[in-house]
């Protein structure tokens, strides 16, 4: 964070909650993984459900809740 602030960074890649939380009350803008795979399938760079799928194989770590959401706003399967 200190680097994003010193830089002047645009935009900070984060997903940790309460780093999220630390980084906006700084003026910092937040994206999280999700929200990269999102921009990336909007540009027409990637299919954001195979992105998403693949990336549910790592150790990546969402809520049970926004899984939820993620499968049902884009209609993926479970």
């Amino acid at each position: 964070m200190a680097l994003a602030l010193e830089t002047g960074a645009s935009i900070l890649l984060l997903d940790d909650a309460e780093a999220r939380v630390t980084a906006e009350s700084l003026g910092l803008g937040v994206l999280g993984t999700v929200g990269i795979l999102e921009r990336g399938a909007r540009s027409g760079l990637l299919n954001f459900a195979a992105s998403f799928a693949e990336l549910e194989k790592t150790n990546f770590h969402i809520s049970a809740s926004f899984r939820q959401l993620i499968h049902e706003l884009y209609k993926l399967e479970s």
